[in-house]
């Protein structure tokens, strides 16, 4: 992990480490109380491991990573596996990570992929690689282009079902019925309604067609580059040195992980044909998992994600205080080395359009920085996660907002004004105002929970806010024997919830030294 926080460019310090401390949370909505002990549990799990990696030393990146991942693999939480299934009955995911230096990876609307904020952490390390042909390294990969990366990196990729959970599939099928039913009653009304239909015809057929006409692309650039070489060889022998030169670039790019690979990857087309030969998991590569979910040994065969799910089964009716959890989980870590860091992840909105991406992915929306500048003799850095709705944060930059309303410690007032206001203030004025206000035209309901941590030289505040009905969270020093469980529940619909937690760095014992 030493050499992972070397390659970002993160200052080991010599002596005494400083304080250190990671903070998770679960997603904002609804936790019902008869799941609350689950959720705080995979918060709890988060924590520790992450606090193990920094304790051995890793990076705030390292321990960000590790957390999200523990929470991925947990059913409970809409991340990873378990995550609510777009229209066609896909997970699609989304993931970001941003180091002490505001430099971020994502990964959006990304398949196949166990644990995204794998990929995303992969994206943030290249992105600070220059590419041939001084070509800029990217930040944000999605769709097609985002799997094809994880596989070029070595992350393995999972059949579509091995991604979805049983509840996933269960409320998939409901609501997959409601939205029928719902524009049934459109169309009786001569009302019209973007239709579902038009997500599930043939996606099999349609990624056949996609992945053949970016190949055939392919072949014919190929086709032009060397038409071009072999002309300009033969017009004159002195071009000979440049043309080579073009060939090593053109094959460079061929082995650049952007470029589609997905030729080589398994695709719905392959697993469904591996379905109908009785073809076993076994021939997939193996998923990696820090707390792997109970398997549904009934659910072991790879079958394409659209037949699998019985489309003419009845509704299921609504579970007893079944969990409505909106959206991404989170973690803010600060590691030994006084470095901050963040991460997110999401499967995003059940029933959303294929190839959406959500705030998880989006620097600033879902998860921001703010580093520390030199001149600041506090040496003031902020951290913020978001979880609620993804296209009311993304249209309040919400994450970057409150974090930069954080660290000038001003709010905005109801006159339009801004005013020095204290830190929970803030938190309450962000939510209420620049939050609520933007977005209260909206046809849907604005839903936000925030997990915002200041550290400078006094120690590491973690404050947070929601205006959900419920909030999982868990904090956790370096001098902390458990992680601090919290699941803030507000008081009434109106309520913004919010609170917090200081832990104070630690004073240096001076040493007396005698004189002989």
């Amino acid at each position: 992990m030493a050499d992972t926080a070397a390659g970002l460019g993160l200052k080991h310090r010599h002596g005494k480490s400083e304080l250190c401390a990671i903070f998770v949370h679960a997603g904002a909505g609804f936790h019902s109380t008869a799941n609350e002990h689950v959720h705080l549990e995979a918060c709890h799990s988060a924590s520790q491991l992450a606090m193990a990696v920094l304790k051995s030393g890793g990076s705030a990146v390292d321990a960000v990573e590790i957390a999200v991942k523990v929470l991925e693999d947990r059913e409970i939480t809409n991340a990873g596996y378990g995550s609510n299934l777009s229209m066609d009955g896909v997970v699609e995911c989304d993931a970001l990570v941003v180091d002490h230096m505001g430099r971020s990876g994502g990964v959006g609307a990304i398949v196949q992929v166990k644990n995204p904020v794998m990929a995303a952490r992969q994206v943030l390390e290249r992105s600070t690689h220059p590419l041939s042909l001084r070509r800029v390294p990217p930040n944000l990969l999605v769709g097609q282009g985002a799997t094809d990366f994880a596989f070029e990196v070595g992350i393995p990729l999972a059949p579509h079902d091995a991604l979805v959970s049983p509840a996933a599939r269960d409320r998939w099928i409901r609501w997959r019925a409601d939205l029928q039913e719902a524009e049934q009653r459109l169309r009786q009304k001569g009302l019209d309604s973007p239709s579902i239909a038009s997500a599930c015809t043939n996606p099999l057929q349609r990624d056949i067609e996609i992945n053949r006409a970016r190949e055939s692309h392919t072949r014919s650039l190929k086709r032009s580059a060397s038409t071009s070489r072999q002309s300009s060889m033969s017009s004159q022998a002195a071009a000979d040195s440049r043309a080579l030169a073009q060939a090593r670039a053109i094959h460079e790019a061929s082995m650049n992980p952007l470029i589609n690979s997905s030729q080589v990857l398994p695709t719905q087309q392959s697993l469904a044909e591996a379905s109908e030969s009785s073809l076993t998991d076994s021939s997939f590569p193996p998923l990696p998992s820090l707390t792997p979910s109970p398997v549904n040994k009934a659910d072991r065969t790879p079958s394409s994600p659209v037949s699998r799910l019985n489309l003419d089964a009845a509704p299921i009716g609504p579970a007893p205080q079944q969990d409505n959890i909106t959206d991404t989980v989170g973690a803010i870590a600060v590691d030994s080395y006084g470095n901050i860091a963040c991460a997110a992840s999401s499967g995003g909105i059940g029933m959303k359009h294929r190839g959406r991406v959500g705030p998880a992915a989006l620097v600033g929306v879902g998860a921001a920085v703010i580093p520390i500048n030199p001149n600041d003799s506090g040496k003031n850095c902020i951290a913020a996660v978001t979880s609620g709705t993804g296209e009311h944060m993304a249209t309040t930059l919400a994450s970057a907002l409150c974090a930069d309303r954080l660290y000038t410690q001003q709010k905005r007032t109801d006159r339009g004004t801004f005013e020095h206001a204290g830190d929970d203030d803030i938190m309450r004025a962000f939510i209420e105002r620049d939050f609520m206000g933007a977005v209260k035209n909206s046809t849907s309901t604005g839903a936000i929970g925030i997990l915002t941590v200041r550290k400078n030289k006094s120690g590491i505040w973690l404050y947070y806010a929601h205006n959900t009905d419920s909030f999982a969270m868990a904090s956790m020093g370096s001098e902390d024997l458990e992680p601090h469980l919290t699941m803030s529940r507000r008081g009434a619909p109106s309520v913004i919830a919010n609170g917090g937690r200081f832990i104070r760095r630690r004073r240096e014992k001076k040493v007396k030294t005698s004189q002989s």
